[in-house]
């Protein structure tokens, strides 16, 4: 179910894997986002391009999660990862966070409007598990790893969702 005030999409191109955000995306959404990318790029794509032209907002786990897909090597040795036309409010908080200069950034499109697109589902607020728990971990984790000025942030917010993740773990 899509979230009226986001949306991610996915498409595949040839090698190459589409994910378009319209409105936010946010940490409920991650999970769906970061499984659908590591498998893709584990089977046919080697490449991975996020289209921001629609995104109006992304939250810190988002970002953290971009972060991580980053470090996934491309067949040249680079990142597999491509920001494609980021809105200017995304280029505003990648800018906030420190982040900009981490990912390489294409002015271009993404894909022809012929793809075949699907909604990647979502966690529902309150229902989250362990899978989206120890995204978020992972995703400040990442976070706390960029120099700048919100990194004593990420790091305790990370040691915090570890401890959550952790208790969460001996409940089952």
């Amino acid at each position: 179910m899509a979230d009226s005030s986001g949306t991610i999409l996915a498409a595949v191109e040839s090698s190459t894997a589409v994910v378009r955000v319209q409105g936010r995306a946010q940490a409920h959404q991650c999970p769906a986002f970061r499984r659908f990318a590591e498998q893709i790029l584990a089977g046919d794509a080697c490449r991975l391009h996020i289209d921001l032209s629609e995104c109006e907002y992304f939250d810190s786990t988002f970002l953290g999660t971009l972060l991580h897909l980053r470090k996934t090597p491309g067949q040249d040795g680079g990142s597999v990862l491509t920001l494609v036309a980021p809105s200017e409010q995304c280029l505003q908080i990648l800018g906030r966070m420190g982040a900009r200069s981490l990912f390489r950034i294409d002015s271009g499109s993404s894909v022809d409007g012929d793809s075949q697109w699907h909604i990647l589902p979502e966690e529902q607020p309150g229902q989250c598990g362990l899978d989206f728990k120890r995204n978020v971990v992972e995703a400040h984790q990442e976070l706390a790893q960029v120099d700048g000025p919100m990194q004593d942030k990420y790091r305790m917010i990370a040691e915090l969702a570890a401890q959550d993740l952790a208790a969460a773990q001996q409940g089952e």
